[in-house]
């Protein structure tokens, strides 16, 4: 900070420069200050982190419903392919048996 009390550096330049640091790196800098914290709990940082450390492919789902919405549904990867693939969703009440 600067005698003024702002920050020398903006929240994005600190966040491009927090990008190609390792996620211990990460967590001993957000320990230097209240603007680096704030930086250093970002979400899309730790996103990028994480596919950066586990080598995981982008094109990865992240959670089981983008399987169900995204690869299983109409033109989806797996449609035709023969797998047994069933929707494992509650039925709802007053709708019909389609899943989502």
């Amino acid at each position: 900070m600067d005698a003024g009390g702002g920050p020398l550096l903006p929240d994005s330049v600190l966040y491009e420069i927090f990008r190609y640091l390792g996620h211990a790196d990460v967590l001993a800098a957000g320990l230097a200050c209240r603007q680096w914290h704030a930086v250093a709990r970002d979400e899309f940082l730790w996103k990028g982190l994480f596919y950066r450390y586990y080598r995981v492919s982008r094109e990865v789902p992240r959670h089981p419903g983008a399987l169900r919405r995204g690869l299983l549904g109409s033109g989806g990867l797996f449609r035709g392919w023969g797998w047994g693939i069933r929707c494992l969703c509650p039925p709802m009440r007053g709708v019909g048996g389609a899943c989502p």
